[in-house]
């Protein structure tokens, strides 16, 4: 996330915007980061289904949204394209976010791209790091969608659809 708003921040003119889904500028509580200690355990472990499967066994909020069979599937099958490698290093990226002086957030402060976030609302962590990107980046724009937790695209596709519409449209009209 760091290193894509530092590039961004060399080629801001070429940029028209940046989307986060369930994702922000900021840095992720440490408390909330212990957790992919376990999950790569199990990814390094048992492979990837095997992660899927727990975390629908363990998550309140996978259970619900994966009661629904064809939700279930088709998330087993995006996140099983996933390798164990690829998966590793992206939670490992997650504690390697500058530190101090929230670098990200001030990098993209000071540019000129648009900003706008989408994120479910039982997204705790996320819609919580949003609202303080917010208060750093005023001109960030925010999409809440209700019931959905951190998968929104399994969640509820057409809802995410619908606001990566309208912002795609709001970045159209301003070029």
């Amino acid at each position: 996330m760091c290193d894509c708003i530092y590039i961004c921040q060399g080629v801001s003119e070429k940029l028209d915007a940046i989307i986060f889904i369930n994702s922000a500028s900021k840095l992720i509580p440490d408390q909330v980061l212990e957790k992919h200690f376990k999950t790569r355990e199990i990814a390094s472990t048992k492979g990837i289904a095997a992660l899927a499967e727990w975390t629908r066994e363990t998550s309140k909020e996978a259970k619900n949204t994966f009661r629904d069979e064809k939700k279930w599937n088709y998330f087993k099958k995006v996140f099983t394209k996933t390798s164990v490698e690829g998966f590793v290093a992206a939670t490992k990226a997650l504690y390697t976010m500058p530190d101090g002086e929230e670098h990200a957030t001030l990098a993209l402060k000071t540019t000129n791209i648009r900003l706008f976030g989408v994120v479910g609302s039982e997204d705790k962590i996320f819609v919580q790091l949003m609202k303080e990107m917010k208060k750093d980046i005023p001109r960030l724009e925010i999409k809440v969608i209700e019931g959905c937790d951190h998968w929104l695209i399994v969640e509820n596709p057409d809802e995410l659809d619908k606001a990566l519409e309208e912002f795609l449209n709001i970045v159209k009209m301003s070029i």
